[in-house]
């Protein structure tokens, strides 16, 4: 196994603990449908780091990394940003 799986894995791992304790410390909520949209940006975010390292590390084909890479990362943003700007108008009402 690669070290970068072992720093993905602790840099997801800090940064939920740090997103939930901001959520706990702000008093939000989140409604199913956020965490739905939520998880499913982070497994494509996770899917496209995957993808790209593989490819270009075991495969050595960069040019299919990098488009497939760019492409999922950007489908990846937009449940989160459809899952933070639901969050958003729930709390700022």
């Amino acid at each position: 196994m690669d070290a970068i799986y072992f720093f993905l894995t602790i840099a997801l791992a800090v940064g939920l603990t740090m997103l939930f304790t901001w959520f706990k410390k702000n008093n939000i909520t989140l409604k199913w449908n956020e965490w739905v949209l939520g998880i499913l940006g982070l497994l494509l975010a996770l899917f496209a780091i995957q993808h790209t390292y593989a490819s270009a590390t075991y495969e050595f084909v960069y040019t299919s990394a990098w488009i497939v890479g760019v492409i999922v990362l950007l489908l990846a943003v937009v449940p989160l940003l459809f899952a933070a700007r639901s969050v958003r108008r729930r709390v700022d009402k």
